[in-house]
């Protein structure tokens, strides 16, 4: 639940997506690149692309409707593992922003020279305080929020294959197969009972 980049100042109304691609592709940021078959979870508003493991998309999603609905296809079962994984994301913003209150009502000093560098250090402070503080009660707060494990998948065999591994959405044949690969291990898993 640390932060391992961070590029302050960007205009409130550009896409998170357009934000990604900038600094991902322009050497000047220093992005840290996904290696030795690591990546990055994205939500479905990215490309599943090279180090970047987006969901399906057209399959539902988020948490709440896995509560509510079983799991139709293998697709879905990626989601909500997706989901989940991802929702540990949610839960660093959370633990953030609920540990720097000035954070939701930014006092009016300058934006560039006080602002930018205020919530770039508030992140600094929080990986630190996270790394050295085990008893932290702001993370306590946020960590154990909806856990997600493979008992809580219904148990359905009958979960319909969808074997296409790359799907028109995919700008990449890699890890378009990456996902697949672990779509197919967890219906696997979950039809072996483990």
């Amino acid at each position: 639940m640390c932060f391992i980049f961070v590029s302050c100042g960007w205009e409130g109304s550009m896409h998170d997506s357009r934000i990604l691609n900038i600094v991902t592709e322009d050497p000047q940021y220093n992005f840290p690149t996904a290696v030795d078959g690591r990546y990055y979870l994205v939500d479905s508003r990215y490309s599943n692309k090279k180090g970047f493991l987006a969901p399906y998309k057209g399959s539902h999603y988020h948490q709440p409707h896995f509560q509510r609905h079983k799991l139709r296809n293998r697709d879905e079962l990626f989601n909500r593992a997706h989901s989940s994984l991802r929702s540990v994301i949610e839960r660093t913003f959370g633990a953030w922003k609920s540990r720097w209150r000035f954070l939701h009502n930014m006092p009016q000093f300058d934006f560039r020279r006080v602002q930018v560098p205020l919530v770039a250090a508030s992140m600094a402070l929080h990986n630190f305080i996270r790394k050295n503080c085990e008893d932290d009660a702001t993370i306590a707060a946020v960590r154990n929020a909806a856990e997600y494990t493979y008992a809580d998948i219904p148990d359905r065999a009958d979960l319909a294959a969808l074997d296409k591994a790359v799907v028109a959405t995919d700008e990449d044949v890699e890890m378009a197969e990456v996902r697949h690969r672990i779509r197919a291990e967890l219906y696997q898993i979950r039809h072996n009972g483990r």
